[in-house]
């Protein structure tokens, strides 16, 4: 892949790297320079004087050997622990070559040349083409003056002329002339001297017909060789120029582009490996990180859903850069025996290679014996000591890891959470190899594609599947719309192939097909599907079996490797929902044959002993199964059943005969009973001893219980289950771990505020009052309730009559826009009325009691065979239209409207087209739209005013408060097709927007009032808020329960949702109400540092543009802030903070690596500033009135006005200068050489004197002093906390980390009982100072946007006031009675006796909320 990366080192141009979010990381000159000369030779050695001499050219300041650590410590701080080696003759860069863009260049380069010789030619030029765009400038301009770079910048340039030359004549060769006619013209003007380039635009001219500006080209050419050169044209201008006098026609490409390659350039639903590097696009950003981080940890532990591209990162992407790289990989999945597989994958001779176990989910899903698995996973542990271990995990199965906890700390340190892919992303993995293998995709495919994958991060194999089936039936080379549609789409796709095998299949055959794929699927703890891989032996019951396999492999259906099956992906088990049923049959008897299968592969490979044979209750299981089972098993399952069944009957014979001999026995013990007595009586003496432990005991067993309960919580869907199973953990005991599930399951549901159960059954098509006070919902018992939106509390009800035993209900309210009513109707599933005599009520909004006179029903409208579909208001209130159809096939569907003024007359009959119609009325009530097809019909005419004949929509439609737009939803042709979501114009019938498509079914969907916004509540338990001027998500929520319903309140700070758990929930969009408050901020950009004032009254927040660095400071509880100030020093990205406040929160210090400005933090007028220094890291001492500067030559103390006091002090301070409160004591740190830990140092701001210091195997980025002086805290790169013990020296590690990436900021609580701590992912955590037990996790980020976090305390210990980087600010109120008064809100419900009784066994029930 020659694309640019998102993330790198970038010398084509001014040198640049780029963060993990894309963002350029801002480097000072000198660290700029270093960089660059060591990537000019990368993987070999530069000498510190080397680079000393490029910094300084031949004049070295004396402190040259440690400003060079210095920036090499910064520079790894960026790139990674492990990314500049430092050896005896100097330092090595040693990251990746992937990493470097120049590197990519040549690589592309080279492969095009090598496509370009075998007559690849338009794939040549579209190579080169993406390598061309890495360039930006002249490159390497931080090295002018250096030989060494001179001539690699002459070697790049070189390089680069060939690439566009090589460029033109590839597409030149291969027919576009008329793409490249212009470049070849700016090539002779850029370079007049290089003959070949007026060769390839004479070419270029000839072949667009410009025959005469190509003889003129050639004659021009002559004359430059004469006069500057006197040269005469070589041979090869001379018979250009004959072969265009005389039109030769191999001057004329033969062909505009290649035939297309015969092999699909889409895997399906097979993985992207080793050898398909090449035509793996999109995860680029994520296998830069990768690298970064195997190189800095040595492991690598990918993790994700299902489906989101694990092992095509892993293989094609990180293995793969790897073995570019020269380092030898091997690749493994686990399998049923993993230690049998590893064995069999490792070399016996060389170096260890790097070692990928691609599903590394498998030891626990597919191996049975425990033994095993620990021995396994100490290998892989062993191996991670000698070379690099890549893993890939599904995300469901972190917590067996953590069962083994030195195997979880081992791979810890390289866990890389593996996200979905952006729309950029997905564009180039569906366009990139395309264009590689010579395809057209036709426009509408991609933004088709992108939308429907966009936030599913487990429909990749489906869309590679998709694209596979779409490229079957493609139009000559181009992929196509139809083709795609024909395929069944990203859903349709793969059931679709499926059914297709299966319907292909003879039905004598079909059971073989069921019982060869359920033997590929083995069903999990909650009966979800997990893709088993198979030897074949135990998957091939007799030759029918062994051509299904054939067969099954050549749909790309089935995978066999190495002689092993299995299904190309679990996907096909999930979308297919005749597996899917099959499966769903019979789940235990799957379990037990799937148990059976491996037993007896085992028996049969140890030599069937008898040790190996089922007993007791499985083998009675086994038995039951095997006589009542449909499913074929092997000769060897069936002999081993046979061999346990005769084993079983020897024992029990056995058994029979040892208890005569033990009745005999029993006659001659009887004399004992005696002795026997007699140990009674000191049995009960020493149960009088036990009772004093059974308090302890009992508390022991609720501490258990209250932390099992906890952890049950976080892996438990139901939103109000979650969270009170967390809250009654916390109150069955107040621990840390209990507080920390509590605000974890809390931050499950961020922006959930409260939940208003139903009083019966489930809720469904809700509405709000306009004013916004009260709620309308239905439940399936034709009953109506209005709830107060504030409280919860059920105000009136209506019920159409009690529901027939056993009928489905649906119900649909409408409020009418002025308020004053509620239109109703109910009825079963195919819309059989529940009152036939009134199908519809129309109630007073106030108390639910019928108006009268009710609306007028016309005499055939009344009948058992009549269904309402849906209602609607005009926006005036004054009309309410209602479509309706009957089961006379000779009835049109039609529309009834009513005037409210007068209820006792007539409706209005306004005759419709299709079935099933959804209706709504204009804001005026002058216009019905009706959906199939969607149409607009004059209500006082009947006539059609416009329809779109192509569009059919389902029943639910929305009209805007505009009335400008209407929101439909598509029909979905069949149920495993997505339903996209179409917005119209009103007025027009034009298409306007298509919102992607939702695997699921949309139940309801909503409109702000101001029509900027659009809700849709899925099948799928996902609720979606569109924003309808862009059509993206703007916020996606996930229920976990059927949506049927939502509602925004009239002022769009709240969205209501109703679901099939029956209950009501509301949720904050405007922030100021959550858990997690949002409080004012600043302006809204991307800060480089946010740093809080020691008392949290104010807050810098420091950026950069391109005129320079900037500062401004906001008032912590207002947000407001004073005028950005421009610093006179060059601020860069990093994860250490570049400045310091003042104890009196009045001035503040910011530095770069040369110079420290102060700022007045209340006039933000720049108070000093001081250049040509040497600065890491600051901080003021002696109650502000030094100013302590730290460098890796030592430290210096200035006066206020930056003057050095007393003498230098040669104790390094590279970063994370802190100061005691009293001023008395700083802590200094200094990097270890290989950046993998610090060395700290106490010393006395009075006489410099080091009062104490020792090692810290971590490395910081920033710490703290404790209110009392006792305690130093730091928080890592690798997001973990430490104390250090300033009077003992004692280091104390947290035991659990808090955070996935860089620590950024700790403090403590004022009363030193607390510390809090903030992270680049967005996290903040809170721990106890003394235990370091983590107290609690939230987040401010969304999970595909990191957003770096700053917290401080602010009004004493319990509150936590938390700085975004993006300029946002929350309040944190950690005062558990708080949390739990939340939780009760948010659960809107207690415990119900089955879920009691499924956490709690026998205990007593007790509720956990008021």
């Amino acid at each position: 892949m020659a694309d640019s990366r998102d993330v790198g080192i970038a010398v084509l141009g001014p040198l640049t790297i780029e963060g993990d979010q894309g963002q350029p990381q801002v480097l000072g000159r000198r660290d700029r320079v270093v960089l660059a000369a060591l990537v000019v030779r990368p993987g070999h050695v530069v000498s510190s004087e080397e680079l000393a001499a490029v910094v300084w050219g031949e004049h070295l300041p004396s402190s040259w050997p440690k400003v060079i650590q210095g920036c090499v410590v910064r520079l790894r701080k960026i790139l990674g622990v492990h990314s500049i080696e430092t050896l005896p003759l100097g330092y090595r860069l040693a990251v990746p070559l992937d990493e470097i863009d120049a590197q990519r260049f040549e690589r592309a380069m080279g492969r095009a040349r090598a496509l370009f010789a075998a007559d690849e030619a338009e794939r040549a030029a579209v190579v080169l083409a993406d390598a061309l765009t890495l360039w930006r400038g002249r490159p390497l301009t931080e090295l002018d003056g250096w030989d060494i770079a001179r001539i690699e910048v002459e070697r790049l340039g070189e390089l680069r002329n060939a690439a566009e030359e090589l460029y033109v004549e590839a597409a030149l060769s291969s027919g576009q002339h008329d793409k490249v006619l212009a470049k070849a013209r700016a090539l002779v003007n850029e370079e007049p001297l290089r003959e070949r380039r007026w060769i390839l635009l004479a070419t270029a001219q000839y072949q667009a017909g410009q025959q005469s500006e190509a003889l003129r080209t050639i004659h021009r050419l002559r004359g430059v060789l004469s006069r500057d050169l006197g040269l005469d044209p070589t041979p090869e201008i001379d018979a250009l120029e004959q072969a265009i006098l005389r039109q030769d026609p191999s001057l004329v490409a033969e062909h505009a582009m290649p035939e297309p390659d015969r092999i699909c350039p889409y895997p399906g639903l097979k993985a992207y490996d080793l050898d398909d590097a090449d035509t793996f696009f999109g995860r680029d950003a994520d296998i830069a990180a990768c690298l970064r981080k195997l190189a800095d940890t040595s492991v690598l532990a990918v993790i994700g859903p299902s489906g989101c591209g694990k092992s095509s990162l892993v293989r094609a992407g990180v293995a793969a850069s790897l073995r570019r790289d020269g380092q030898r990989v091997v690749v493994m999945t686990p399998g049923i025996h993993p230690v049998a597989a590893l064995a069999a994958t490792m070399p016996t001779t060389g170096p260890a290679p790097a070692l990928v176990v691609d599903q590394c989910e498998e030891v626990f899903s597919l191996c049975g014996d425990a033994a095993e698995r620990d021995t396994f996973l100490t290998a892989l542990t062993a191996h991670q000591a000698m070379a690099p271990l890549i893993l890939s995990v599904r995300a469901d199965r972190i917590a067996d890891i953590s069962a083994h906890p030195v195997f979880a700390r081992t791979i810890e340190p390289g866990l890389y959470l593996l996200s979905g892919m952006t729309q950029t992303d997905l564009r180039a993995a569906i366009e990139k190899p395309a264009r590689l293998a010579s395809l057209i995709v036709e426009p509408g495919l991609v933004d088709l594609l992108v939308n429907e994958v966009a936030d599913q991060p487990g429909a990749l194999p489906l869309m590679s599947h998709a694209l596979g089936e779409t490229w079957q039936r493609r139009e000559g080379r181009t992929l196509t719309v139809a083709g795609y549609n024909a395929s069944g789409g990203i859903r349709g796709a793969v059931a679709q192939s499926a059914e297709q095998v299966y319907e292909h299949t003879l039905p004598e055959q079909r059971p073989v097909l069921r019982d060869l794929l359920l033997r590929l699927v083995t069903p999990g703890p909650e009966g979800e599907p997990i893709r088993s891989r198979l030897p074949r032996r135990l998957v091939i019951t007799g030759a029918e079996d062994d051509a299904m396999v054939d067969r099954l492999v050549g749909s790309r259906l089935v995978t066999s490797d190495d002689g092993v099956v299995g299904l190309a992906h679990e996907s096909l088990a999930r979308a297919w929902p005749r597996l899917r049923g099959w499966l769903e049959d019979d789940l235990e008897g799957q379990r037990i044959l799937h148990h059976l299968a491996v037993a007896a592969d085992s028996w049969d490979s140890l030599g069937r002993p008898d040790s190996e044979l089922y007993r007791g209750v499985r083998l009675a299981k086994a038995s039951d199964w095997q006589e009542r089972r449909t499913s074929t098993l092997t000769p060897t399952e069936e002999e081993f059943l046979a061999a346990s069944k005769r084993a079983s009957q020897g024992e029990l014979r056995a058994a029979e005969e040892r208890t005569r001999q033990q009745v005999r026995v029993n006659r001659r013990l009887r004399g004992a009973l005696a002795t026997g007595a007699l140990l009674l009586v000191g049995a009960l003496i020493a149960g009088f001893a036990a009772v004093r432990q059974t308090d302890r005991a009992e508390q022991a067993v609720v501490s258990e219980l209250a932390r099992q309960v906890g952890a049950r919580a976080l892996l438990t869907e139901g939103i109000s289950h979650s969270i009170l199973l967390a809250a009654h953990g916390v109150q069955l005991e107040d621990s840390p771990e209990t507080r920390a599930n509590l605000f974890a399951a809390i931050n499950k549901r961020p922006n959930l505020l409260r939940s208003m159960p139903a009083p019966l059954g489930r809720t469904e098509n809700l509405e709000l009052s306009p004013d916004g006070r009260r709620i309308v919902a239905g439940d399936d018992n034709s009953t109506f309730h209005v709830y107060d939106a504030q409280s919860g509390q059920v105000l009136d009800s209506y019920t159409f009559g009690e529901a027939p035993e056993g009928r489905q209900i649906y119900t649909w309210p409408r409020f009418s826009p002025d308020g004053r009513f509620v239109a109703a109707i109910a009825g079963s599933a195919v819309w059989h009325l529940d009152d036939p005599q009134w199908p519809i009520q129309l109630l007073r909004a106030d108390n639910l009691e019928p108006v009268t006179p009710q609306p007028t029903i016309p005499t055939e409208t009344g009948t058992a065979n009549t269904w309402f579909n849906s209602l609607s208001f005009s926006a005036d209130g004054r009309y309410l239209a209602a479509s309706l159809h009957t089961d006379v096939s000779a009835r049109a569907p039609f529309a009834l409207i009513w005037d409210l003024r007068a209820t006792d007359r007539a409706p209005r009959k306004v005759a419709l087209s299709g079935d099933y119609q959804g209706v709504a009325l204009s804001p005026d009530g002058s216009t019905l739209y009706a959906t199939w097809p969607l149409s607009a019909i004059d209500v006082a005419t009947g006539k059609q005013k416009w329809q779109h004949a192509g569009l059919r929509g389902d029943n639910s439609l929305e009209v805007s408060r505009s009335g400008d737009v209407l929101a439909v939803q598509q029909l979905r042709l069949n149920r495993l097709d997505s339903a996209p979501l179409s917005l119209i114009d009103a007025r027009t019938g034009r298409t306007l927007k298509v919102l992607p498509g939702q695997f699921g079914f949309t139940r309801g969907f909503a409109f702000s009032a101001d029509d900027k916004l659009l809700a849709t509540a899925e099948q799928d338990g996902e609720v979606v808020i569109w924003d309808l001027a862009t059509g993206t998500r703007r916020e996606s929520i996930e229920t976990s329960e059927v949506s049927w319903g939502v509602a925004f309140s009239s002022d769009g700070r709240t969205l209501y949702t109703a679901g099939d758990e029956g209950i009501l929930r509301a949720y904050d969009l405007a922030g100021q109400r959550r858990y997690l408050r949002a409080t004012p901020g600043v302006e809204a950009r991307q800060y480089l540092h946010v740093l809080p004032s020691a008392d949290g009254k104010t807050t810098a927040y420091l950026w950069r543009d391109a005129n320079g660095s900037w500062v401004n400071f906001a008032d912590t509880a207002t947000g407001r802030s004073t005028t950005p100030t421009r610093l006179g020093v060059d601020l860069a990205r990093g994860p250490w903070s570049p400045a310091a406040w003042h104890p009196d929160g009045r001035k503040f210090a910011v530095h770069d690596s040369d110079a420290i400005t102060t700022v007045d933090a209340q006039t933000a007028k720049v108070l000093e500033l001081k250049e040509n220094l040497d600065v890491l890291s600051i901080s003021y001492v002696d109650n502000g009135a030094r100013l302590l500067i730290g460098s890796t030559n030592g430290i210096v103390f200035y006066d206020h006005d930056l003057w050095p006091e007393g003498q230098d002090v040669w104790w390094p301070a590279d970063c994370c200068l802190a100061t005691s409160a009293d001023g008395q004591s700083a802590v200094l740190f200094e990097d270890f050489p290989d950046g993998a830990g610090e060395h700290w140092r106490i010393i006395s701001t009075d006489t410099g004197l080091v009062d104490l210091e020792g090692d810290l195997p971590i490395d910081l980025n920033h710490s703290a002093f404790s209110p009392d002086g006792k305690l130093v805290a730091g928080v890592g790169a690798s997001g973990e906390v430490v104390t250090i013990d300033v009077q003992r020296g004692l280091i104390k590690r947290a035991p659990k980390v808090g955070h996935s990436d860089e620590g950024l900021f700790v403090q403590f609580s004022p009363d030193g009982s607390r510390l809090v701590s903030g992270a680049e992912d967005g996290t903040v955590s809170l721990w106890d100072a003394h235990t370091l037990d983590l107290l609690g996790t939230v987040s401010i980020s969304p999970e595909d946007k990191p957003v770096a976090a700053i917290p401080h305390f602010t009004d004493g210990s319990d509150i936590v006031t938390i700085a975004g980087y993006d300029g946002k600010t929350y309040r944190w109120d950690t005062r558990i009675e708080q949390t739990l008064a939340y939780a009760c809100e948010m659960a809107g419900r207690n415990l119900t006796h089955d879920e009691w009784i499924q956490a709690f066994g026998s205990r007593p029930y007790e509720k956990t909320c008021p």
